[in-house]
This record gives structure tokens, C-alpha cells and sequence, in this order.
């Protein structure tokens, strides 16, 4: 709390050291006249750095992510669609049901019809 303070009446003292008039302009105009050169010279020096750093360094990165991502993304492990693959992994959940339940009906006396297992299995 005491640096925030400490921050705020430093700024205040020298924006006020700064707009004092000096020949009827602020001392800011004065001190602007010799640092503008080094200020645009080091604004300009930035700008082309961050732009070559784009192109030589963060756009070769992110293509060569984007391409790894969607090359993983894009691999197909078989030629069947979707619902077939759906279909087979069903049938094999119904067959394992079946078998489970063929064997809970011999072990408890579970006396279903056989249109009453047919649904059963149907709501599989």
C-alpha cells in the first residue's frame, strides 16, 4: 500500500516539474525537442523487431502446430462409417447381455417367455 502511495506522489511531483513554464512554454516541449529523435529512432527499432519476430519466428511455429494438430486430428483407423462401427459395438453389448442374462435366468429361476426376452433384448 505505502509503494502505491509512494507511486502516486512521485508521478504528481514530476508532472508538475514537467508542465512548469519555461519561455512561456511547459519544460515538457523544451525536453521533447532533444529526446524526439531518440524516441522515434527506438518506436521505429521496436516496431520492425516485433514484425520480424512475427515472421520469422511465431508464424513458422504456429503453421508447423496447426499442421501437427489437425494431421492427428484427420487420421482415420478404419474405411467404416460411423453407424456401422455403432452397429458392431451394439451387437457385441447385446451378446454380452444375453449371455448374462441367459445365466442370471438358470441361476435365480427367472421364468420370462420367450416374447418377453425378445423385448427385453430389443430395449438393448
Amino acid at each position: 500500500m505505502f509503494g502505491l502511495i509512494k507511486t502516486f506522489f512521485t508521478f504528481g511531483f514530476f508532472y508538475i516539474l514537467i508542465s512548469l513554464p519555461v519561455s512561456n512554454k511547459p519544460l515538457f516541449f523544451h525536453m521533447n525537442v532533444h529526446t524526439q529523435p531518440i524516441v522515434e529512432r527506438i518506436y521505429k527499432n521496436t516496431i520492425e523487431a516485433l514484425v520480424d519476430l512475427k515472421k520469422k519466428i511465431l508464424k513458422p511455429t504456429g503453421e508447423k502446430l496447426k499442421n501437427n494438430i489437425y494431421s492427428k486430428i484427420d487420421e482415420v483407423s478404419t474405411k467404416m462409417s460411423a453407424n456401422k462401427k455403432i452397429d458392431r459395438k451394439m451387437k457385441k453389448i447385446k451378446k454380452e447381455y444375453q449371455k448374462k442374462f441367459h445365466h442370471h435366468n438358470h441361476d435365480h429361476n427367472h421364468n420370462y417367455s420367450d416374447e418377453d426376452r425378445k423385448k427385453l433384448f430389443d430395449l438393448l
